[in-house]
């Protein structure tokens, strides 16, 4: 479906009121129903609240502005969650987003940088995110419609760039990262260039071994769950920075986010404390952070390929 038909939907005046009424409905009924409205407008009406179904979970400001998405963008972009924990990474005053999509990343990072300019090859979802920008009255972000391979060539310096390279290949997914779309491990020297700090978001399949071996200055890296399933790996690199790569679990829930490190300290025991038997967080198990964690705390594998933890605590893990 074409970003223009999605637009001039939502900008007509009973797009609110045809929503709202058809929310319950299924979307093959919506299409042979309200004979007042043409096939196209049936058919626009059904995909819209099809993804709004779906995307009350991950997008919930989208939904309530009634945005434009598609299949794809909604598919690709961040969740609310995950986008709000990464903003509060990076707060600088010009950043760079490689990979714009329909503008969830965008539309976080404009609340903790100052400036933003958003690439997008994309001309549907293009559109598509500058009307959202206007929706959402974001006016710190410049929208341009570009391959980032051929923007950064010509573009000015910033202090950070942003990037999610697009994983899908003919409709299939890598978790390889020569394989996405820009390839970061090709350009990393030319990001560098134009910026001192780059954040990559990555598959959750990606292995971090790989992360570390690919890719220049590694200075951190997220796995980032939501309601204990892992949703991505962040990645930053530091222009020229040589230590060793800090590795954070960082486990989102509905009224908590907890993040954990090989730099915690143990916590406190008590003759008090409880004995428990714990299954690790996926975050924790994706960054390889359980064992060291749980032994920190004197706890024991249950064995050798187990994934559970016996020990005891008077704390909350």
């Amino acid at each position: 479906m074409q970003s223009s038909d999605i637009i001039k939907f939502l900008k007509s005046p009973q797009s609110k009121e045809l929503i709202a009424k058809y929310w319950n409905i299924a979307a093959e009924d919506i299409v042979l129903r309200d004979k007042d409205l043409t096939k196209e407008e049936r058919r626009t009406l059904a995909s819209v609240l099809n993804l709004y179904k779906k995307a009350k979970e991950k997008l919930p400001e989208y939904v309530t502005m009634r945005a434009a998405l598609d299949e794809k963008s909604y598919e690709q972009a961040s969740s609310q969650a995950v986008a709000s924990f990464r903003a509060s990474l990076i707060q600088v005053d010009h950043l760079l987003n490689l990979s714009g999509g329909i503008g969830a990343d965008d539309l976080a990072l404009s609340k903790t940088c100052k400036n933003i300019i958003s690439v997008d090859a994309n001309p549907d979802v293009h559109h598509m995110a500058v009307y959202n920008n206007e929706l959402f009255k974001i006016n710190n972000v410049l929208r341009v419609h570009a391959f980032a391979e051929d923007y950064i060539k010509t573009c000015p310096k910033f202090n950070v760039i942003y990037v999610d390279p697009d994983r899908r290949i003919n409709n299939k997914r890598t978790a390889l990262l020569e394989e996405a779309t820009p390839n970061i491990v090709t350009l990393q020297n030319q990001f560098f260039a134009i910026a001192d700090e780059v954040y990559v978001k990555l598959s959750p399949l990606t292995d971090l071994t790989e992360i570390k071996n690919k890719l220049n200055f590694c200075h951190s890296i997220w796995v980032v769950s939501v309601e204990n399933e892992v949703k991505e790996v962040l990645v930053k690199l530091s222009n020229s920075y040589q230590g060793k790569t800090t590795v954070y679990a960082v486990m989102i829930g509905a009224d908590y986010t907890t993040i954990i490190t090989d730099a915690d300290p143990a916590l406190e025991n008590s003759e008090l404390a409880i004995e428990l038997f714990i299954e690790p967080a996926a975050a924790m198990i994706k960054s390889g952070l359980a064992d060291f964690y749980f032994g920190k705390n004197d706890f024991e594998k249950v064995g050798t390929n187990s994934a559970f933890y016996i020990g005891k605590s008077k704390n909350t893990l």
